[in-house]
């Protein structure tokens, strides 16, 4: 016959000791590995956001060129688009635009892509020359004199290489202001230092979720 001193008693339910202690001592081990586990998750997810792939535009290019049909100048605009996580991007595809108006942007303005994006790759820490576009001297005269109104936006949507990882995006927006130089004639260190600078315009410089919450 079992010793009665194997029991014991709690709500008028009898429960064996050695039982009870080997319940008690998998519900610690259970609790053990859910505390791992949540510990991993978050490992992973810690792992994703500091290595995944993060790109943003870094400056945009320009350099003079002649038409040697016309002899005018024009002006090639190149924005080069950085990665700063540790590894690739997947899926990168850049897109750049630019409309020259009388007045500024208006709130409502749609920011439309210039044909079809451009597939492309940006390596770890790493830097490339995206998608282009071409502008005449004409119109930087008109900007420079402040009689017209100059806006160049872009944008770079692309996956990381972690699988199930959402689709990331990054759009910007510049308005050319303060031309300095002869943007008639080719650009020099000598005699002819054309500059300009590109100041963020008040809508399409986000990216990700942040990019719901504007245009």
């Amino acid at each position: 016959m079992e010793n009665v001193t194997e029991y014991f008693t709690i709500f008028n339910h009898t429960f064996k000791i050695t039982d009870a202690t080997i319940c008690c001592f998998t519900f610690f081990l259970v609790l053990i590995s859910w505390r791992q586990w949540l510990w991993m998750v978050k490992g992973i997810k810690d792992s994703r956001a500091v290595n995944r792939a993060f790109v943003f535009i870094k400056y945009i290019k320009y350099t003079s060129h002649i038409n040697m049909q016309s002899k005018k100048f024009f002006w090639r605009f190149v924005p080069v688009w950085t990665n700063t996580g540790n590894t690739p991007t997947r899926c990168l595809q850049i897109n750049v635009n630019f409309v020259l108006r009388d007045t500024s942007l208006p709130d409502d303005f749609l920011y439309p892509k210039k044909g079809q994006n451009v597939p492309t790759l940006i390596g770890p820490k790493a830097s490339i020359q995206g998608d282009y576009i071409y502008i005449s001297d004409d119109v930087l005269l008109q900007v420079q004199s402040g009689s017209k109104y100059l806006y160049i936006w872009g944008s770079a949507t692309y996956c990381d290489v972690f699988d199930g990882s959402k689709k990331h995006v990054t759009k910007f927006c510049y308005a050319v202001r303060n031309i300095t130089g002869d943007p008639t004639k080719h650009s020099n260190s000598s005699n002819n230092i054309v500059g300009m600078t590109f100041a963020n315009h008040t809508q399409h410089n986000c990216m990700d979720d942040d990019c719901k919450l504007t245009k």
